[in-house]
C-alpha cells in the first residue's frame, strides 16, 4: 500500500507541476501585462515625486517673497530710522553751533563792556549801546540761523 501510496503522490505532484506550466503564448502575455504595471507604476510614481517637487517649490518661492518682503520691509524701517537719527543729529549739531555763538556773543558782549568802561559820559553811553546792539544782532541771526534748521528738519521729515 505504500507504493501505491507514493505512486498517487507522484502523480499527483506530476499533475500539479504540468497544469502549473504555462505556455510560451502565456508566459509572453503575463511578462508583457506586468511589464505595462511596471511601466504605470513607474509613471505613478514620477507623477506623485512632481507633485511632491512642485509643491515644495511653491512653498519654496512663497517663503523667498516672504522673506524677501520682510527684507524691504526691515530696510525701508532701517532706512526710516536712519533719516529720523540723521536729522536728530542735525539738529543737534545747530544747537550745539547756536550755544557756541551765543557764549562768543556774550564773551564779546563782556570784552566790548570792559572797553566801554574806559570811557566816561556819552561815549560810554555809545559805547555800550554799540556793544549791546552788536550783541542783540548777533544773537539774532544765531537764533535765525538755528530756527532755519529746525524749519528744515520739519519739513523734509
Amino acid at each position: 500500500m505504500q507504493t501505491r501510496s507514493k505512486l498517487s503522490f507522484a502523480l499527483l505532484s506530476f499533475i500539479a507541476i504540468i497544469g502549473c506550466s504555462e505556455t510560451p503564448q502565456e508566459t509572453a502575455k503575463d511578462v508583457a501585462a506586468a511589464q505595462k504595471e511596471a511601466v504605470q507604476e513607474v509613471a505613478n510614481a514620477k507623477g506623485d515625486a512632481q507633485e511632491r517637487v512642485d509643491e515644495a517649490a511653491q512653498n519654496y518661492n512663497e517663503a523667498a517673497k516672504d522673506a524677501n518682503a520682510d527684507v524691504q520691509a526691515a530696510a525701508t524701517e532701517a532706512g526710516n530710522e536712519m533719516r529720523e537719527e540723521r536729522a536728530e543729529l542735525s539738529l543737534e549739531q545747530a544747537k550745539a553751533a547756536y550755544d557756541v555763538e551765543v557764549t562768543r556773543f556774550d564773551a564779546a558782549l563782556k570784552v566790548h563792556a570792559e572797553r566801554c568802561d574806559a570811557l566816561t559820559g556819552d561815549a560810554k553811553a555809545a559805547c555800550n549801546t554799540a556793544a549791546v546792539s552788536e550783541h542783540s544782532v548777533g544773537i539774532a541771526d544765531a537764533k535765525a540761523k538755528l530756527e532755519r534748521i529746525e524749519n528744515s528738519l520739519k519739513t523734509s521729515g
